[in-house]
């Protein structure tokens, strides 16, 4: 009896309980979720896919896709980083490195630079085919949960415009 007088106070209010049926919804959250275990896993392994010259890679809060100067073997495989590479950043940036063919006359100090300005200069020794754009985990983050607020909204409108009654339960 209290069920039902629950579900009648929902019905009242409008309110259509269905987002667990909803395929958005789990996968929104399975993809989310990916996305945090990917940036938290970061900071203690490198994982890397490499073809050709080609490579995809997870390291240091950065997910990044990259052409490369340095001839790999088509592999894949992940170590473990070494905590004091490099300062820490608040909120990473997201950024691109281009090569230049530039002289290194200094690398700097363990622990001094980012981890943005360590590639920067790493790629601007490169020749100029190299390049690497690198995105932080908390940005894709950001934009997956607005993609998928966007997507729960659209079928929230889809299903008032439907008209579609509360399930009851049998």
């Amino acid at each position: 009896m209290a069920l039902a007088a629950g579900r009648s106070v929902w019905q009242l209010a409008g309110v259509k309980l269905a987002l667990h049926r909803s395929i958005i919804f789990w996968s929104g959250l399975l993809v989310m979720g990916f996305i945090v275990w990917a940036w938290a896993i970061s900071y203690d392994h490198r994982s890397w896919v490499n073809f050709e010259s080609y490579a995809l890679a997870n390291t240091e809060g950065y997910a990044s896709v990259g052409h490369t100067w340095i001839p790999t073997q088509n592999d894949a495989g992940h170590s473990k980083t070494r905590r004091g590479q490099y300062r820490y950043e608040r909120v990473a940036p997201p950024f691109i490195a281009r090569g230049k063919e530039a002289a290194i006359s200094s690398w700097p100090e363990w622990g001094q630079a980012t981890y943005k300005e360590v590639l920067t200069l790493a790629y601007s020794a490169g020749p100029a085919a190299a390049w690497g754009v690198f995105v932080p985990h908390w940005l894709l983050l950001l934009g997956s949960l607005l993609f998928w607020m966007a997507l729960l909204c659209g079928r929230a409108r889809r299903r008032k415009r439907m008209g579609t009654p509360l399930q009851e339960a049998v």
